[in-house]
């Protein structure tokens, strides 16, 4: 497997297959919206997801750093008031590493949750 600082790629019979920084942070940030508990995950995920459909980045906030085989993902997030949040986070670091996993088939070594405030219900 080859290595760079915006890239991952295997190599097979046919050639190679890159994978950049910002499609596994799409890729997190996908996983981490379906978390109704977490909220602006690098914007918000409604303008996340307006954000997907237009041309500014849905990996805002989750910073993905490649060493050798290894992805190491920090996602930046507030949170709900009264979410429990280790459950929460662990919940959200598991559904990240996943999804990660699944989709490119590289070893996700650490997913960090920061998070950054807690939204109260009246913030909408």
């Amino acid at each position: 497997m080859e290595y760079n600082s915006h890239t991952m790629a295997e190599k097979n019979e046919l050639g190679h297959v890159r994978i950049g920084n910002n499609v596994i942070g799409v890729i997190a940030y996908l996983a981490l919206s379906d978390f109704d508990e977490i909220y602006n995950v690098g914007g918000g995920i409604s303008e996340g997801l307006s954000e997907f459909f237009g041309k500014k980045s849905q990996s805002k906030g989750i910073n993905v750093e490649l060493e050798e085989d290894n992805v190491f993902i920090d996602v930046n997030v507030d949170i709900k008031y009264g979410t429990k949040i280790p459950d929460v986070s662990k919940a959200a670091q598991e559904a990240v590493k996943e999804a990660v996993e699944n989709m490119t088939g590289f070893s996700v070594t650490n997913v960090n949750v920061n998070i950054q405030r807690v939204r109260f219900p009246d913030e909408g």
